[in-house]
Parts: C-alpha cells; structure tokens; sequence
C-alpha cells in the first residue's frame, strides 16, 4: 500500500512548491505522479516517481487514467497539487472519480495554487461577495449535488468552496490578502510566505538539486548582495512579439541613473547584458533560478525592478521599486494591473511603459486591420459579408488569417487586400498582428458570440462596431468571378447538355445535427429527376474537416459534381444553375454570391439567421425550411449547456430526430410550392428556353 500525491503543473517552468512538496514528503512508502509541460530531467531518476506529459486536452479517460492508477497501487491516501483555477476541469472531476474511496475512508485531499493575477482578481471578488451576503450555504448544497449528478454544472463562487466536499488546502499568494476574515480564518487557507518557514537544510539541498542548482552559485548571489550595490531584474520570462529591445533600452536608462554596480538578470530575454555598461555588471542567472525560489532560499537584493508579473512579488516585502508594463499607459490590462497594484502594495511603486508599438507605429504610413476567421466556410463567408459594410467605417488594409484551403476562395472578395495562412506565420507578420490587437484592429468574426447569436450572423458582427445599423445592401456576400477560369465548368455543361432547370443538390453528411439520411436525399432526388430537372452533385471529400463527406448517391440518372470543382468554380456554376437545395452548409453561404434560388433545411438555427442578404433583401429568392423540435433553435444553448462539439449537439438526447425525422414529401412540397409562387426568380435562361 502507497501514499499517491499527484503534481499536475502546466506552466513553462519549474514548480518549486510543488518540489518542495515532492521533497518533503518523498519516501519508500510514497509514490508521486507529475504531470508537467516542461519535463524535469532529475525527477524522472528517482524512486517511485513518474513523469508524464501534460495532456493537451483534459478528458474524462485522462481524470480516469488518474483514477486507475491510484487503484492499481491501493492507495491508502491521495494528495492532488493542482491550480485553483482548474477546479471546473481538473479539481472537481477528480473528487468525483475519488468518491468511492472517499466514502470508503480514504484520505483524499487538494492543495491548490494560485498563478496569476487573474487568480488574484478571481480571490479579491470572492471576498466581495462574501461581503455582499453571499448565500454560502446554497453554493455548497449546489456544488455537493453537481458531485453526485455530474452533469457539468460549475459557478465561479465553487473554486473557494471545495474544502466543503473534501479535505482542501488554499495557498494564497501574499500580495493580496483576504479581507473577509471570518470565511478565511481556517487553517486550510494559507499564504506562500508560511511555506518559507518550513524548509530546512537538508530540504533545501535536495530542492536544489532537483533543479540543477548549485548551491555554490546561490551562496555566491547573497554574497554579492551584502556587499555590492546591487539589484534584481526580474523579466516576465516571455518572448515579447515586438522583441526585447525596447525593455533593454529602458531597463539601461533606469539603472544607469541609479549607478547600480550589478545587476542580477532573472527569467530574463533580452541582451542586455551583450552590451557594456562601464562600472556596471550584469549577471544573468539561469532559468532554474526564478524569483520563488530564491524567496524560499530567503535570498534578496536591496532593490528589485522587473516587467509586471506575479513572479515579481515574490519576495513579500517593500523592495520592488519599479514596474515596466508592455505597450502604453491606457492598454486596457495595464489599466487593470496598475490599480490593482496601487490597491495592495505597501509601498509606491513606480510604473514605466515600454510603448512597443507606438515606437513602431512612428516608422510606419499604414496600419492594417487582421480578421481571424474559423474553419467553416460559411462563417467565414458571412465575415465576407461584413466586410463590405466595415470597408467604408474602417480605414486600412484588410487582411485576412484562414486556413490555406479557403485563400484562393476569399481572395475573390473585392474587399480583401490579403490572405495570410494563420498557421505559417512569418516573424514581420506575428508583429503586424501583434500590433494591431493593441490597437483594436483585430477581429474575430467568426467567434461563437456570432455563431450563435440570436439574429443573424452579419448583423451579430456587425453590432461590435461603433456604426450599428447598415443598410442590408451592405451586408451581401461579395466575390468577383473575374478571374476564375470557367472552362470546366462550362465543359462540364456542355458535355452534359445541361442548359436550363438544372438543380445542384449538396448531400452532406458527417455533421449529426444537421445531416439528412440518404434514403431520404435519394428519395428527394428522384422526385427532382421525375419532373424533369436535370441534377448535379456538389460537394467535396476533401474539404478542412475530414469527418465532413457527402453522401454517395446511386442514381445513374444524376450528374456528379462532387470533388471536380474548385470553390470559385463552384459559384460560376451556380450562377449558370437555377435551384440549389442543400442542408445548413457552406454552399448556401457560396450561394450568396450568385441570383441562384435557394432552398435549404436548418435545425439548430433558424433559416432567417443564415440565408444570405441579396438585391438589399435578406432571404431573397430563397425558401428557409426551419425543422420543427420543442427545443427550436437549439444552438443558442449550447455555449452554455455542454462542453462537447456543436456538430453533435442535440439537447433531444442526442436524437437529432428533428432532422432525420423530416419527411422527403413534406420537403418536396416546400420546393414545390416554392417554385410557384412570387418569392421564385426564375433565371432569365429558363424563361427563354421554356418558350422556345
């Protein structure tokens, strides 16, 4: 039988209190798991300790896996260090996997971290509300109920609440401190500073080695200190977009107005230290060497500076005398972090700004506006469609960051001056964007804020900026055929001798929600080829998402299009079709580009929130068959009530009845009287030929 203590840490560095934790408690009865991004060389060598990789996602079977273990060794205790702020992810679901042991008498029990400042601000309104009344009592009885129904429900007011369900154990970071005293006057809340105390020589020797620390070089730090006019620089430990030399030049200036004779560099990145400063030395300490650390070893400088971060504070005393923000003084985080540090500091601190853009923006005639679009061709169309209202409100290049697979697509777009594949991103081109998020010329149209927005999806986009009512003739889908090369699709026609009541038929599949059987696609088709409309295939295998096919139609007496069209050629050939009858898909949104008559069936969201604004009328020329369901317009509930994928998303327990329930005569009729009525423009084409 074992005593299991799990490490779960995915930051870039070292975790010394997790380390010290390690050796502290390490011994022949003790097995310790660490799951860590950065792997730690000297872990993996001792006795029962296994390292694994940071998962990327956390899953059930990862929590499970956890779980499984313990049983394996037939734990008789589990400790868990972890991140208060992954008590929704991580901290809950495993008191949920504990529980049997748990009920059985095992001792299982949290020790949960802060990192940042935000786990500050989190802490700072907790107490807020516990000053405001907060009904502690009702959170518990929640959270206590959300364990044995796990059914994902989590409130933010829970992350302080755990020690109600199992033995946990808070360590604050001390340079906020709470104020509600009578909630945090229990011995399981703590502060860093309490862990200092506890180390003696020999922990500290093994800690040290652990890191790869010679105990020689930190001996010799604390010498200097005594005796040298000295001073800690602790960086944020980041490689700044814009790079380092604007914090160099203006961390030289500071310290050369303070004749300061050495200077210990730590996290740093930067160079500094390549250059010579007369009377002045710069030391830069290894990585292994970060500003906890040296707190534990009680090592410190008379003065420290250093660019905003947690780690800056960790010494808990008055001796940070400077703080360096990146980019200017009303950056909206260094708003938040100025007060934030004018509220809870003992001491004045005094703030210098980098202005990394605005040094660049001075060399520079234009600044460009970047639009991140997602993976869905049609929403990243409907993006397109707000470009042509944004084109005459914002000044500047658009340029454009999509996956590869849609560039020649979007490049057809009158309004886009590029096209960047957001994954093969050149240093300069990092910058440009790195800029103008600071300004706030970066966009993401394509966010779930839109996606499931209550109206439709250009009209959501275009509500985040400043003018919010454009006319609907500024919110079409524009894309120039001008450049295509129309050979194959005009040979495609003609070789098929397919002139007039052509109909394009987009038979998806591999998207539960909104996918139609094929029974019933191929039903719906012979009713088309019935009454004499001649049926084309569209659609792609090899679209940006694998699992998203169309159906194989057995129908000799259709034409198959599938995969032998471009995207482009695709919009050339529904501009020389005269009905198009799809699903909720990409090429309804292609369809807006074109007069061609649409017909589509929508399920999570209704049809009047995609179909296309055409000839200034939203939903022109098209029929929207909104399915019926007692959960209409599902997707508005998503963000909310699942963490699964919107693909599968059905609130009907997953039936998706509404769609494969829908009936081929009742679709049919729709066309049908569709087709009929004053809503149908028919193509002038047909017209003719129906003459002639």
């Amino acid at each position: 039988m074992y005593h299991l203590t799990i490490y779960i840490w995915d930051g870039e560095s070292d975790n010394v209190y997790h380390l010290l934790d390690y050796v502290q408690h390490c011994g022949e009865h003790h097995v310790s798991l660490f799951f860590l991004r950065k792997k730690n060389a000297q872990l993996a060598q001792m006795k029962n300790v296994y390292v694994f990789d940071y998962p990327e996602r956390i899953t059930a079977e990862w929590i499970n896996g956890i779980h499984n273990i313990a049983q394996k060794i037939n734990a008789v205790s589990v400790r868990i260090h972890s991140l208060i702020k992954a008590s929704a992810t991580i901290n809950l679901p495993l008191i949920q996997a504990f529980q049997p042991e748990i009920a059985n008498g095992a001792r299982v029990a949290l020790f949960l971290y802060e990192r940042d400042f935000n786990d500050l601000a989190w802490r700072q309104e907790f107490n807020n509300l516990l000053s405001k009344g907060l009904r502690v009592s009702e959170h518990i009885n929640r959270l206590k109920s959300a364990i044995t129904r796990q059914n994902g429900e989590w409130h933010a007011a829970w992350h302080y609440l755990l020690g109600s369900v199992v033995e946990t154990h808070y360590i604050f970071h001390d340079l906020y401190k709470n104020t509600h005293t009578s909630f945090f006057s229990s011995s399981r809340f703590a502060y860093l500073s309490q862990q200092h105390q506890q180390l003696d020589h020999t922990q500290k020797m093994k800690l040290l080695s652990l890191l790869g620390v010679n105990h020689h070089t930190l001996d010799l730090v604390k010498q200097i200190c005594a005796q040298k006019q000295s001073l800690f620089f602790i960086d944020d430990g980041v490689d700044y977009p814009l790079g380092e030399q604007d914090k160099d030049a203006c961390l030289l200036q500071e310290l050369l107005a303070q004749k300061t004779e050495c200077v210990f560099l730590i996290n740093y990145t930067g160079n500094i230290d390549a250059q010579r400063s007369p009377g002045m030395t710069f030391i830069r300490l290894p990585d292994s060497v970060t500003p906890e650390l040296l707190a534990l070893m009680g090592i410190v400088a008379p003065q420290i500076y250093g660019v905003c971060s947690l780690s800056l504070f960790a010494f808990n005393d008055n001796r940070v005398k400077k703080v360096f923000f990146h980019e200017h003084k009303q950056f909206a985080d260094n708003i938040r972090l100025r007060h934030f540090l004018r509220a809870h500091c003992q001491n004045t601190v005094a703030c210098h700004y980098l202005n990394e853009t605005l040094n660049r923006l001075e060399k520079q005639d234009t600044e460009p506006h970047f639009f991140y679009l997602g993976e869905s061709m049609g929403d990243a169309l409907f993006a397109i469609g707000s470009l042509n209202a944004l084109r005459d409100e914002l000044s500047g290049q658009f340029i454009l960051l999509a996956p590869t697979i849609y560039h020649k697509l979007l490049a057809l777009c009158p309004y886009v001056d590029a096209v960047w594949d957001r994954e093969q991103l050149e240093p300069t081109m990092k910058e440009a964007i790195y800029m103008a998020t600071v300004q706030g010329r970066y966009h993401q149209p394509c966010s779930g804020k839109h996606i499931f927005a209550t109206k439709h999806q250009i009209d959501s986009i275009l509500e985040t900026y400043p003018k919010r009512h454009f006319p609907p003739q500024k919110k079409e889908i524009v894309l120039s055929l001008d450049s295509i090369d129309k050979r194959n699709v005009d040979r495609f026609l003609r070789n098929n001798h397919l002139m007039n009541n052509v109909v394009l038929i987009h038979p998806n599949e591999g998207v539960p929600n909104r996918t139609w059987p094929q029974a019933s696609w191929e039903a719906l088709i012979e009713r088309f080829v019935q009454d004499g409309w001649s049926v084309v295939l569209i659609g792609a295998n090899t679209n940006f998402y694998s699992h998203k096919k169309t159906v194989e139609i057995e129908n000799k007496r259709v034409f198959n299009a599938i995969d032998q069209f471009s995207m482009g050629e695709t919009v050339y050939l529904m501009t020389r079709a005269s009905l198009l009858v799809a699903c909720d898909s990409g090429p309804v949104a292609l369809a807006a580009a074109t007069d061609i008559a649409i017909c589509a069936l929508y399920s999570v969201v209704p049809g009047e929130y995609r179909l296309p604004f055409r000839h200034g009328v939203a939903g022109w020329n098209a029929l929207a068959v909104n399915l019926s369901c007692q959960y209409t317009h599902c997707a508005k509930d998503y963000p909310r009530d699942t963490r699964g994928t919107f693909d599968a998303w059905c609130p009907n327990d997953k039936s998706y009845t509404c769609i494969r329930q829908y009936s081929v005569d009742d679709f049919y009729h729709g066309i049908t009287q569709f087709l009929h009525s004053k809503k149908y423009i028919r193509p002038l084409r047909d017209e003719i030929m129906s003459i002639q």
